[in-house]
């Protein structure tokens, strides 16, 4: 993959006038694939959104260390996890996001965790990260991108998938209520409604 290349959109959308926030798995990336990634969609700081930082299969992506490396590659490095991770262990708000999505994200430490999110999208090519290589089964969609649509409704939260592609928001909702068999052309729900049911029906 060319450290040069441009961001590729599916639809071929050209959405450099709207609030971005991209979205990124690392999956089992390599290192050097992973910063490629990073250079296709020009992202120039990511947000390490994992309540548990470190990686037995990828040590590369172990807090401390893919923060020195990212940091190399002037590319800026700030920990989230604790404010939107997804798993809140010693804490009052002991739970999983997947559990309790309402519980969580109405916390003031995961609102607070929002306004650092945005504040950082306002100021740089900003990526959150997990571990998830698909948005679908990650709770930097459930959780963080969900919570967002109401908070934030006029940002865009684009998805960097692992060949240098973007799916949009638009597309990925799309996928949501076609994953959970919500009808995208039902006539007597707003789309807004339509995208809050999708939701609703993957958490069950």
């Amino acid at each position: 993959m060319s450290s040069t290349s441009s961001p590729t959109y599916k639809d071929g959308a050209d959405a450099s006038h709207r609030l971005r926030l991209w979205s990124i798995g690392h999956s089992i990336h390599s290192y050097d694939d992973f910063i490629d990634l990073l250079r296709s969609a020009r992202i120039s700081a990511v947000a390490d959104v994992r309540s548990r930082p470190y990686s037995g299969y990828n040590p590369h992506f172990n807090r401390d260390r893919i923060q020195a490396e990212l940091e190399s590659n002037q590319i800026r490095y700030v920990y989230l996890g604790t404010e939107l991770g997804a798993y809140r262990e010693g804490s009052e708000l002991e739970t999983d996001a997947t559990d309790d999505f309402q519980t969580i994200s109405s916390s003031q430490l995961f609102q607070k965790g929002l306004d650092r999110l945005l504040e950082g999208a306002r100021k740089y090519r900003l990526a959150m990260m997990c571990g998830e290589k698909d948005p679908m089964t990650c709770h930097r969609t459930h959780l963080i991108e969900r919570a967002l649509r109401t908070r934030a409704p006029e940002i865009s939260v684009d998805h960097l998938e692992a060949d240098g592609t973007i799916e949009t928001k638009a597309q990925f909702e799309s996928r949501l209520m076609r994953t959970n068999g919500v009808d995208e052309e039902d006539l007597f729900m707003t789309r807004d409604e339509l995208v809050t049911e999708a939701y609703r029906r993957s958490a069950l």
